[in-house]
Parts: structure tokens; C-alpha cells; sequence
């Protein structure tokens, strides 16, 4: 059993296609379905059922696939023995959202190209659905992203932390004097919000609907930089994670309000495809991120 055939199986099943999977790995379209033709005849099974230009998994395949990421992964795990005794050269493709970008990158490419100097790196901003997207497509290898806690069969978390997030005014806001402060009184501020669509945007509409709220928000934006000089300028409160406010957290700028979030589910995670092979440079930058975000920032 070849393991580039076991590779062409799991993108079909991922794909749903033969087409869009020969496309994916850059092969002809008669490749992959050679290569699909070869495993079951080996197996003596049936992995796909063929509906018109569709092909849909069976049962046989799905055992298959659980099978084979184990493979995978073990052959990744051999080809890997000789990294530390030679440089990588490997290009490698990130995709992350705009503000994990400005508070992170600058310093995880600076110590990515250190160890690596013959490395490419190409990184893509963009919205979390909109990368995912990517990855499902081997557009990208990994993506940086902030968000509720993804789980998904076909996505492997390489990092994750917990990430706080805060309601957070102006140290001079009335409600920074409040006891006992309620939702009704955080509701009943003038409020600034990212757009919905936002990670932690849907993270707090869902938190809210969970307990009966909905937000009407005075201002919605995608650049939280706007946000945080507004509310330097006591012009409301908002809803973000610490990475966001660091620095004015930090300064005293920005003070945040008492009401507990910490039940708020916010992870910043570190994603690859589950069938994509984990190559050299993708395992430096998930160790280096490792090795960062170890230190006390």
C-alpha cells in the first residue's frame, strides 16, 4: 500500500470529488481515480460510491480514513528524523486574522526567519471563515486564528490557549464605579462593538442570547484600533480579548469593568488540516509558537 495513494484517498474523501482532489494535489483527474482504483482492488473493497460527477464515502471508506490518518502521521513522524541536522527550506503558508497579525507576527517572523533563513514565508490576512476555507482547500498550512473553541474531523489543533476577553472602558466611564454591575447596566451603555461576524463578536452575541439579551450596539467597525482611541475618549464601552488591549490595559488608558467573563469560550488556535502533511517548516513555526507564548508577555 503506496502512501501518496493513501494521501490521494483522504483529499477525494475531504473533497468529495476526484476532480477538485486532482486539482488540490496537482494531479490529472485519471491519476487520482488510477490511484483510488488501485486501493480498493488491494483492499477488495468499495470506497467510494460514484452519484454522476460526485463521489460519496462508505462505510468501508470511512474506516479507511480513520486508518489511514494513523499512517500518515506515523510516516510524517519518520521523515522528520533528520530535521535538526539540516536547514529548511520548505516554503510555508499562514493565514491569520488582521489583529492577531498586528500584536503577533512581527516577533513569530522575526524568530521563524532566525532559524530558518531559507525558509519563504507567505502570510494571509483574512476573515477566520474565509481561511478555514482556504485550509480545507490546501491553499494555506496552518491558521492563526481567535475564535470559540474549534473542533472539527477534519481540522488538528497544532496550538491553543485560552485567550481572556473583557468588557473594558475608559478608567473615567461612570460604570468603572458601579457595584454590583449587572448585564442590564453594561446593555444600557453606549456601546462599541466589532462587526458581528467577529469571533468574539459572535462569541458574546451567543453568550448575551444564552441568557436572554440581545446587543444594540452604537458602532459597528472591523478595525478594533478605532475602537480602542474612541474609548480612550470615554465615547462607550466595548467587548474585547486581552491581546487586543494589552498595551492600554498595561498604560492605564483603558481599565476593565467588573463583570466576570471568565465563562466566555475564547481560544486563539493554531490549525492545520488533518490530511495535509506536516512538513519541516510547519513544525518549526508550531514550536516556535510554543516556545513564544511560554514566555510571560
Amino acid at each position: 500500500m503506496e502512501i501518496r495513494n493513501l494521501i490521494t484517498f483522504l483529499k477525494a474523501a475531504e473533497e468529495g470529488s476526484f476532480s477538485r482532489a486532482a486539482v488540490a494535489l496537482g494531479y490529472a483527474q485519471s491519476t487520482v481515480t488510477m490511484q483510488i482504483k488501485q486501493l480498493e482492488e488491494e483492499l477488495g473493497v468499495r470506497l467510494f460510491d460514484r452519484i454522476g460527477k460526485t463521489v460519496v464515502i462508505t462505510p468501508k471508506g470511512e474506516e479507511l480514513r480513520s486508518i489511514a490518518l494513523v499512517i500518515i502521521r506515523a510516516a510524517e513522524e519518520a521523515s522528520h528524523l533528520g530535521d535538526a541536522d539540516s536547514e529548511i527550506t520548505d516554503n510555508l503558508r499562514i493565514g491569520v486574522t488582521e489583529s492577531l497579525q498586528d500584536r503577533y507576527m512581527p516577533d513569530l517572523i522575526h524568530d521563524y526567519y532566525l532559524q530558518n533563513p531559507k525558509s519563504a514565508m507567505v502570510v494571509k490576512a483574512a476573515s477566520i471563515s474565509t481561511l478555514i476555507e482556504m485550509l480545507h482547500h490546501s491553499q494555506l498550512d496552518l491558521v492563526f486564528i481567535c475564535n470559540e473553541r474549534i473542533r472539527s474531523p477534519y481540522l488538528t489543533t497544532a496550538w491553543e490557549k485560552k485567550e481572556p476577553v473583557y468588557f473594558v472602558s475608559s478608567p473615567d466611564h461612570p460604570l468603572q464605579k458601579k457595584k454590583d454591575l449587572s448585564l442590564d447596566d453594561i446593555l444600557a451603555a453606549t456601546f462599541l462593538q466589532t462587526e458581528t461576524d467577529s469571533s468574539y463578536g459572535l462569541g458574546l452575541s451567543r453568550y448575551l442570547a444564552d441568557r436572554g439579551y440581545t446587543l444594540s450596539s452604537y458602532l459597528h467597525i472591523e478595525n478594533p484600533e478605532v475602537i480602542l482611541q474612541l474609548l480612550k475618549q470615554n465615547d462607550g464601552i466595548s467587548f474585547l480579548p486581552e491581546y487586543v488591549l494589552h498595551r492600554d490595559l498595561a498604560n492605564g488608558s483603558l481599565k476593565v469593568l467588573p463583570y466576570d467573563t471568565s465563562d466566555i469560550d475564547m481560544w486563539i488556535q493554531l490549525l492545520h488540516h488533518k490530511s495535509k502533511f506536516v512538513t519541516a517548516a510547519m513544525r518549526s513555526f508550531i514550536q516556535i509558537m510554543d516556545k513564544y507564548f511560554s514566555k510571560d508577555k
